[in-house]
C-alpha cells in the first residue's frame, strides 16, 4: 500500500528493485502503460487506392498521408503548443533565476488545469517532482503553491519521494539503464494510485537537475553522445508513461549562450523554456527575470514576458522562525531587451521588440519590411496598454493613430500610405495568429 503523506509517497511502495536481464520486456505485467492506438481504422485499402501496408519488408506499418482514420489528428500536449505529451525538454536558467520555483508554479498548473498565460493546460493531471537538490526547500515551495490556488497539500497532486522520518529526499541516481526502467515503474504504480485519489494520471515529471540526478556527469555535459543516451531513455519512460518530462538545468553565465553544456541538448529536446536574469558576480544577486519559450513544436516561441515572485506567509517553524515562499506570476507588459552589445551580442530583443530608428526610418519611406512594421505595431500596443487599468484594451484606431503619427504618415504620398496601410493591417492579423493580443473588431487586449 502506498503510503499517501500529503504530497508525498515512498519510493519502495510503488517500485522495487527487480530488474529484466533481458531489459524490460515483461515490466508492462507489473505496472502496464497506456496501450497502442484504439481511435478509428483507415479505410480498407483496394487496387487503385492504397491506404496502408502492413509489415512492409519488417519496417512497420507504411500509411498513406499519415493518416488515422479520416480525422486530422494533432499530438497531445501538457500545455498547448509548448509541452507535448511523451516528450521531454528543459526548463534551464542561471543560479538564482527562479527556476525550481517556475518548475512548481508548472506543476500547479498541470495540477489545478489553469492556463499557462495564453496557452491551455490540454491533459492535466499529477506531477512526480524529483528533488535531486535542493530538497529541503521542495515542502514550503509547494505548500505555497497549494495555498495560493487555496487548497491543502494533499488536495494539489504534486508527489515527491521521502525517507523514513518523512522528509523530502533525493530519488536514487538515473546513471544506467536499469535506473530509468524503475522509474517507468514507479511512474505508472504512481498513475494507478493517482487515478484513485485524484481521478488523474501522472502527466508530468520534474527532474532536478540533470547533473545532481546522475544522468549525466558534470565532465561530461559537452559530450553529444551522453545526451543522446539521456533522450533515449527518457524518451522511452516518456512514450511507456505518457508524461511529459523536464529536465530542470543550468544555463551558463552568458544565459545568450543557453544551456550549459553540448548543443545536443536543445537539438534533441522537444521544449526549452528558459528563464534569463542579468547577475551581479559581486554580490550575486539576479536583475529582473524574463521567461521564454526558447524551443517548441507548435508556436508557441517567443518571450512571454517577466517573471516575479509574490511572498506567500506559511507560519513559524518550531524555532518560532517565519516560513515564506514565493509564488510565481507573468508581466506580459514588460519589455525585455538582450543584454547589450558590449558584450558582443545583438540589442535586438526576443517576444517584444525593440523597433530600432533605422526601421522607423525605412517605414516613414515607405521601403520598410513587414516585420518591423509588425515590430512597430507590437511595441505601441505594448506602450499604450501600460496606462490601461485591469484586464482592459486599447482601441485599433489609437494604435493606428500612434503607428503612423510615428512613421510620418501625413508627409507620404498617396502609394507610401497605400503600402504603409497594406502593412499596418497585416500586423494585426499576424500579431493576432502569434497568439499575443487578442484583436476583436476594435478592441485589442493581452491574450489570457
Amino acid at each position: 500500500m502506498t503510503k499517501l503523506t500529503g504530497f508525498s509517497i515512498r519510493w519502495r511502495d510503488v517500485c522495487d528493485d527487480r530488474s529484466d536481464a533481458e531489459g524490460d520486456e515483461d515490466i508492462g505485467e507489473c505496472c502496464p502503460s497506456p496501450g497502442p492506438y484504439a481511435g478509428p481504422k483507415p479505410p480498407e485499402s483496394d487496387d487503385f487506392d492504397l491506404i496502408e501496408i502492413k509489415d512492409a519488408g519488417g519496417f512497420g506499418t507504411l500509411s498513406l498521408g499519415g493518416f488515422k482514420g479520416d480525422k486530422l489528428i494533432s499530438p497531445d500536449y501538457l500545455i498547448q503548443h509548448i509541452m507535448p505529451l511523451n516528450g521531454v525538454g528543459f526548463i534551464g536558467g542561471q543560479s538564482g533565476t527562479w527556476k525550481t520555483f517556475f518548475a512548481l508554479y508548472l506543476a500547479g498548473l498541470v495540477g489545478t488545469s489553469e492556463r499557462f498565460e495564453q496557452f491551455k493546460v490540454q491533459n492535466g493531471g499529477t506531477t512526480l517532482y524529483l528533488a535531486y537538490e535542493g530538497e529541503h526547500t521542495v515542502s514550503a515551495r509547494i505548500s505555497g503553491i497549494a495555498k495560493h490556488w487555496g487548497m491543502s497539500r494533499g488536495e494539489l497532486p504534486i508527489y515527491t519521494v521521502i525517507d523514513g522520518d518523512g522528509n523530502v529526499t533525493a530519488p536514487p541516481q538515473l546513471s544506467k539503464a536499469t535506473d530509468y526502467v524503475r522509474l517507468k515503474r514507479a511512474i505508472q504504480g504512481l498513475s494507478k494510485r493517482s487515478i484513485l485519489r485524484h481521478g488523474k494520471p501522472v502527466r508530468f515529471v520534474i527532474i532536478d537537475t540533470a547533473v545532481a540526478s546522475g544522468m549525466v556527469p558534470a565532465d561530461k555535459e559537452n559530450d553529444s553522445g551522453t545526451w543522446g543516451v539521456i533522450f533515449s531513455e527518457l524518451k522511452k519512460v516518456a512514450k511507456a508513461t505518457n508524461v511529459c518530462i523536464a529536465i530542470v538545468q543550468h544555463m551558463g553565465k552568458d544565459a545568450t549562450t543557453g544551456l550549459r553544456g553540448s548543443s545536443a541538448q536543445k537539438a534533441g529536446a522537444d521544449f526549452v523554456i528558459a528563464i534569463t536574469g542579468e547577475k551581479s558576480e559581486l554580490t550575486g544577486e539576479v536583475g529582473d527575470k524574463f521567461l521564454h519559450i526558447a524551443k517548441s513544436k507548435g508556436k508557441g516561441e517567443g518571450t512571454l514576458g517577466k517573471l516575479e515572485g509574490r511572498e506567500v506567509l506559511l507560519g513559524t517553524d518550531q524555532h518560532g522562525e517565519t516560513i515564506d515562499t514565493l509564488v510565481m506570476s507573468i508581466d506580459r507588459t514588460a519589455r525585455y531587451e538582450e543584454p547589450s552589445a558590449s558584450k558582443g551580442r545583438s540589442n535586438r530583443s526576443r517576444g517584444n521588440p525593440r523597433v530600432t530608428t533605422d526601421g522607423l526610418d525605412r517605414a516613414a519611406k515607405g521601403g520598410g519590411k513587414q516585420k518591423e512594421m509588425t515590430d512597430l505595431v507590437e511595441l505601441v500596443i505594448v506602450d499604450q496598454l501600460k496606462s490601461v487599468v485591469g484586464n482592459g484594451a486599447v482601441t485599433r484606431d489609437t494604435v493606428k493613430a500612434v503607428v503612423r503619427e510615428k512613421i510620418g504618415y501625413a508627409g507620404l504620398v498617396r502609394g507610401q500610405k497605400d503600402g504603409e496601410d497594406t502593412r499596418l493591417r497585416n500586423a494585426f492579423k499576424d500579431l493576432a495568429e502569434s497568439g499575443k493580443f487578442v484583436i476583436r473588431s476594435d478592441q485589442i487586449m493581452i491574450a489570457s
